[in-house]
């Protein structure tokens, strides 16, 4: 947590194991970067799945803090929602592209933390995931890429996770 909320860091990479944390990290560094006035919101994008244990960790650790946004339902009922004020926005890695832009909006007049959960979905860069994933991240101040799925096929399916994390800086 020390590590995420560093002044001036773009972004970073927890590949840690299935329970040991991450998701109550990245709620940690939140909460710290949104009071000290370096983070407005935070937008998390994993898959379908999981949509439904971030909200409930939020709760968990911080109960009644924030306001979280859930993209669930028809495109247009998370089309609405995303347009609606939010501290925590969630949604999925198929829902990334359609809302991009609404997001893209948002993050021009709040600084973002994007979270991505489960990052082994964006191993591949040339996927369309990664290219939404990616064009969301210009519009972030920070991102933390989290994946708890041991390493993948090659080194090189690593590659796109941490250039998420810090806009190819790495």
């Amino acid at each position: 947590v020390a590590a995420m909320t560093l002044p001036g860091m773009l972004g970073l990479c927890l590949f840690d194991e299935q329970g040991s944390g991450k998701t109550v990290m990245t709620i940690a560094a939140f909460d710290i970067l949104k009071d000290m006035g370096e983070i407005d919101a935070m937008v998390v994008v994993c898959p379908k799945s999981m949509l439904g244990e971030w909200p409930k960790d939020l709760e968990r650790f911080r109960p009644g803090k924030y306001n979280i946004a859930v993209a669930e339902g028809a495109k247009e009922d998370r089309y609405q929602i995303a347009q609606k004020p939010f501290d925590v926005f969630l949604t999925n890695f198929e829902s990334v592209d359609h809302l991009r832009v609404t997001i893209a909006a948002t993050a021009s007049a709040k600084r973002i933390l994007l979270a991505v959960d489960e990052s082994y979905y964006l191993k591949n860069a040339d996927s369309s995931r990664s290219d939404a994933a990616g064009k969301l991240r210009e519009s972030c101040a920070r991102c933390f890429v989290l994946c708890g799925t041991p390493a993948p096929n090659s080194p090189y399916d690593l590659v796109n996770q941490f250039d998420l994390a810090d806009m190819g800086y790495t």
